[in-house]
């Protein structure tokens, strides 16, 4: 999906890898509910080498969940 001026993009980056505790951001997203809501959601998790704070700091995330 494109980001439109209905759909705007937002970048999230959850607080760490990929697990089970950021299923409910999958399964919305599976579900279209983001895209039912007119956001074309993208997520993304850090690595060893870069926070969800360096995300949203260097503008790679729109918004960023910490513990």
């Amino acid at each position: 999906m494109h980001a439109t001026a209905q759909n705007p993009k937002l970048v999230f980056s959850a607080h760490w890898m990929p697990q089970a505790q950021f299923a409910g951001y999958y399964a919305a997203k599976d579900q279209g509910f983001y895209e039912e809501a007119g956001i074309d959601v993208e997520i993304i998790h850090p690595s060893a080498s870069i926070n969800a704070v360096e995300f949203l700091a260097t503008g790679q995330a729109d918004i960023i969940s910490l513990f």
